[in-house]
């Protein structure tokens, strides 16, 4: 049985997962793909035991990029999450948690006081990528601009910076003391390495 599928049982889902659906939404992706979300579970998996409710996070990050590239993407993604759950039958409550959660993913996040540690827990494992060494910074970085091959050159790179540069003017890149311990120092030089590259 797939961890997802697992998943899906323990929150209590009354209908069949919809595991073939979700990890199909992930394909033809350079980086926004089922590795990322693989990637995200590993580091998820090390903190489990500090989120209050890790069974809603561990959703959330199945489900926090099944939309990419079409404008607005957390806030649709955490729809799709909705529906599927809202088919399950799982209870509201545990709806918005994962919601909220989802929304956390957001580079310019703003979610009106839901900022617990889970939110930013779940907020940094996403962001971890950032820290990777050098070579992984790298397949990274050209994924992200495989997956957004339809942006021009000019308007991918004023982007692109806004999004690094407020990464880089946070007083921590990291909201968390476990990842800023883990990826702070390197996340900064890879972050000033592509901003350089950039021509920012």
């Amino acid at each position: 049985m797939s961890r997802f599928q697992k998943l899906w049982n323990k929150i209590g889902a009354e209908n069949s997962s919809p595991m073939v659906e979700v990890k199909k939404a992930y394909r033809g992706r350079a980086y926004h793909n089922w590795e990322h979300v693989m990637h995200c579970l590993t580091e998820f998996d090390e903190v489990s035991a500090l989120l209050q409710t890790p069974k809603a996070g561990e959703v959330a990050i199945f489900f926090h990029d099944i939309i990419s590239g079409e404008g607005d993407d957390e806030k649709r993604s955490a729809e799709v999450a909705e529906d599927k759950l809202q088919e399950g039958g799982v209870s509201l409550e545990f709806i918005q948690r994962v919601k909220t959660l989802i929304l956390t993913t957001h580079p310019f996040k703003n979610l009106d006081g839901q900022n617990s540690l889970d939110h930013r827990l779940i907020g940094d494992i996403d962001l971890t990528i950032l820290g990777q060494n050098p070579e992984a910074y790298e397949e990274y970085k050209k994924g992200v601009r495989q997956e957004f091959e339809h942006v021009p050159e000019k308007v991918f790179r004023t982007e692109r910076l806004k999004i690094l540069r407020s990464f880089l003017e946070r007083e921590e890149v990291f909201e968390t003391q476990y990842f800023r311990k883990k990826y702070e120092s390197q996340a900064r030089e890879n972050l000033r390495r592509e901003i350089e590259y950039l021509g920012g």
